[in-house]
């Protein structure tokens, strides 16, 4: 009987020794993984951050572009405005001189048949055009 209980002892020891390597090897097996998912949780972190970052330079950017954008676009209305003046009071073409034509976001002035005048162009005094800053086509001078 001494026998079978040392042999059932032996048993439980060894059921107890293995169950404590899985118990172990789960618990390993669980640290590791979290380790894993908390080293992917700070580079989630790290992304985040950079990309927020990027986000704030981006909305900067963005609103530095829509200024541009305004300050243009309030030049060419101002261009606009001069040249409907301007073709308001040429209308006495005999007495403002030679006429030529412009375009508002244009640079240049044309003679009548030319072939690069724009679908948009006005007409004005050769005078008050080169006032205005515009200088000759190519073609027209």
């Amino acid at each position: 009987m001494k026998d079978k209980l040392n042999t059932v002892k032996t048993v439980l020891c060894a059921v107890f020794a293995a169950g404590c390597a899985v118990l172990g090897f789960f618990f390993w097996d669980a640290s590791d993984r979290a380790g894993s998912l908390l080293e992917e949780n700070d580079a989630l972190r790290e992304q985040l951050s950079v990309t927020q970052s990027d986000a704030k330079n981006a909305a900067a950017a963005a609103s530095e572009l829509q200024k541009q954008v305004d300050e243009m676009t309030a030049q060419i209305d101002e261009l606009n405005s001069r040249l409907e003046q301007a073709a308001q009071s040429g209308a006495d073409t005999g007495a403002a001189g030679p006429m030529v034509y412009v375009t508002p976001s244009g640079s240049r002035y044309h003679n009548e048949g030319c072939q690069y005048i724009g679908k948009r162009a006005v007409q004005m005094p050769l005078a008050d055009a080169k006032e205005a800053g515009y200088t000759a086509c190519a073609k027209c001078e």
